[in-house]
């Protein structure tokens, strides 16, 4: 179920990827995987813009870190994994295509 965006979330602007084949794309994962985040584990938020779905991808990200942290304690595998690249001891972030995202001010 798709949530109108809360005005004045998160300070400066909030980057918005369209839900589930853009979010997919970026974190180079299949677009069933964040349907997953959302409608099985409730993860991951989906906001309604103008019709269309989108995630907010720092809250994604946030999600990610907040999930292997909690399953790190519980001794357990992350429901929230992804498909991206590991060089050395961080995570290189791909650059999204041109038109697969939108930054939408507060």
């Amino acid at each position: 179920m798709a949530t109108e965006p809360t005005p004045n979330a998160a300070p400066g602007k909030r980057r918005f990827i369209p839900y589930p084949d853009g979010t997919a794309r970026h974190f180079n994962a299949s677009s069933r995987t964040p349907e997953n985040w959302h409608n099985v584990h409730g993860l991951i938020e989906v906001y309604e813009i103008d019709g269309k779905l989108y995630n907010d991808l720092d809250e994604v990200e946030r999600a990610m870190v907040a999930e292997a942290m909690l399953a790190k304690q519980e001794k357990r595998a992350p429901r929230m994994r992804d498909g991206r690249k590991r060089g050395g001891r961080a995570i290189r972030k791909l650059i999204a295509p041109v038109g697969s995202y939108e930054i939408v001010g507060d």
